[in-house]
């Protein structure tokens, strides 16, 4: 009778783990982050002392999560960091990455049009919506093999 008992409560126990985790699952799905890109000249001294053409400078692009405790919250993990790039002042495009950290981008279209934000603001700025419109592109899928 007792066994039987546990056995119904183990049972019960079960399937309310179940659905918690459902529920859980459901909430990660339904948050999603929110950031905010920025693009500023690196200020890393070692990389910068590093460049001999002083027509090229660093930029640093960061993202930022803005909504990082209701990500945390429900379980999420978070995606934040920056990429350091070389940017040629005279040509105003993107050369290449310096090394490694947080890609948010890829293809050639995307940098096209940072380098543009770069010629109009060479103190750098806010590039989210840049950023978030290339994000899932055609042009940035195939820039990622997808």
């Amino acid at each position: 009778m007792i066994h039987d008992r546990i056995a119904e409560l183990e049972a019960e126990l079960a399937q309310l783990k179940r659905e918690d985790a459902e529920q859980k699952a459901q909430r990660r799905k339904q948050v999603r982050p929110v950031y905010k890109f920025t693009l500023k000249p690196a200020n890393d001294p070692y990389m910068v002392r590093s460049i001999m053409d002083e027509s090229c400078v660093l930029y640093t692009l960061s993202g930022k999560v803005l909504n990082a405790d209701e990500m945390k919250a429900v379980g999420n993990q978070l995606f934040e960091g920056g990429m350091t790039y070389l940017f040629n002042r005279i040509t105003g495009k993107f050369i290449m990455s310096t090394g490694g950290g947080s890609v948010y981008l890829r293809s050639a279209e995307a940098f096209g049009e940072l380098g543009e934000f770069i010629v109009r603001h060479p103190q750098g700025g806010i590039v989210t919506d840049i950023v978030t419109r290339w994000q899932g592109s055609a042009a940035e899928e195939r820039s990622r093999g997808w």
